[in-house]
């Protein structure tokens, strides 16, 4: 509908032959009920820092453009809360260069959901959602689908991943993707 939208979201993988190809972020970011649906075209900015002067350090691993997105048919059809992430498919493989996280799932009854976990993204509170920020908090409380975290978010932020750190492998492991705050 000629709107412009920003959101967040978090390079996947490996896929594609071992490449760096998706990106998971929240359903609303690429589905807008209010807005006639399916968006027209995403671009994904790795790194984006609008706040510099030079592009190639604005987009310090360039741009890609997504070929696909897939969220599930409850979010397209009933916008069930639910069911809002999507995962994206990009016209290269950008992840080779950025690296990418994995995904965990965990019963909502284990502690890893309450305890300290990580996010990142774009919140248009903060340099008008031109920077990437960071916060790290423990986590409150999980159920089947829900996860709440005491990590400070913003609008902008939808998509971002909700990650642990295992400290004894270093590796980051997603375990929510960002769609609400309370």
């Amino acid at each position: 509908d000629g709107t412009t939208w920003m959101g967040s979201g978090a390079i996947i993988g490996p896929g594609q032959d071992g490449h760096g190809y998706h990106v998971l972020t929240a359903g609303h970011n690429v589905f807008i009920h209010d807005h006639g649906g399916w968006v027209t075209s995403v671009i994904v900015l790795p790194g984006y820092d609008g706040a510099q002067t030079e592009v190639y350090k604005q987009e310090p691993f360039y741009h890609a453009f997504v070929t696909m997105a897939r969220t599930y048919t409850a979010w397209t059809e009933y916008a069930n809360h639910q069911d809002d992430w999507a995962v994206l498919t990009l016209d290269r493989n950008i992840g080779d260069f950025t690296g990418w996280m994995g995904r965990a799932t965990y019963p909502s009854s284990d502690s890893i959901y309450t305890g300290v976990l990580n996010t990142a993204g774009y919140p248009g509170d903060l340099a008008d959602g031109l920077r990437m920020y960071f916060d790290s908090d423990n986590g409150r409380v999980a159920d089947e689908y829900n996860h709440w975290y005491y990590m400070d978010t913003y609008g902008g932020q939808s998509g971002s991943p909700v990650w642990h750190l295992n400290s004894t492998t270093s590796q980051r492991h997603i375990l929510t993707v960002h769609a609400y705050g309370d």
